[in-house]
């Protein structure tokens, strides 16, 4: 997985990465409590990413010595980098529980822990023509909403589609009119992203944060 835009390089050290004339409120007056985080955590099973805005009635920026650090159980860390007013990090780990942690600048910390959806893996099917319905299955998790997204290379093979599920279904099925009528290899990709909402859960105060395992099957497909 990889962020599309490129993270600026400013260090959360600094109270900011915000210019002088900039007039966006900072974080050391805020309580933990107070902080309302938006945004996202994921996974693909190998790595984890966390996007994060800061907000109590509006958006704040890191600030007063201020830093945000994501890390998993086994102690891998890493603190978040800023781009505006949001910040981001990602850690190579397979953990499920990962945990956000303000630390203020005498010494305090105050954590968060996250508990993404079950992990799970494609599996695909053992014959790749596109003339015959193409059966991927995952183990189902009732509990967790779930989207998958179909596209392929070349485009032209497909327009593809996307699907949700209020309950993940544990499979899906590409079917001979999901693809136009071409010859050749397409490289067909099933995206499957599991997902489960925050809940509080330590010192932060959690807003809207996704929480998502995200898994992909690419599939070498043949007419």
């Amino acid at each position: 997985m990889k962020r599309g835009a490129k993270v600026a390089a400013c260090t959360l050290l600094l109270a900011a990465c915000q210019g002088p004339d900039d007039q966006v409120p900072g974080t050391d007056g805020l309580a933990p409590s107070a902080i309302q985080l938006q945004g996202y955590v994921r996974s693909n099973g190998q790595v984890a990413q966390i996007e994060a805005t800061i907000y109590d009635t509006e958006a704040h920026v890191l600030s007063g010595g201020d830093a945000l650090v994501f890390r998993a159980p086994d102690g891998t860390s890493q603190p978040l980098e800023a781009s505006g007013t949001a910040y981001y990090a990602q850690l190579t780990t397979p953990s499920t529980s990962l945990v956000l942690e303000l630390v203020r600048q005498d010494g305090s910390r105050h954590a968060s822990t996250f508990q993404l959806a079950p992990p799970f893996v494609i599996t695909g099917p053992a014959v790749t023509s596109r003339s015959i319905p193409l059966l991927s299955t995952w183990n189902a998790e009732p509990e967790s909403p779930a989207t998958v997204e179909m596209s392929a290379d070349p485009p032209t093979c497909t327009a593809g589609w996307t699907r949700t599920y209020p309950s993940d279904p544990g499979s899906v099925t590409l079917q001979a009119a999901d693809f136009e009528n071409v010859a050749g290899t397409c490289i067909v990709s099933v995206r499957v992203s599991r997902e489960t909402k925050a809940v509080p859960n330590g010192e932060l105060g959690i807003g809207n944060v996704r929480l998502l395992q995200i898994r992909t099957l690419v599939l070498e497909t043949q007419p």
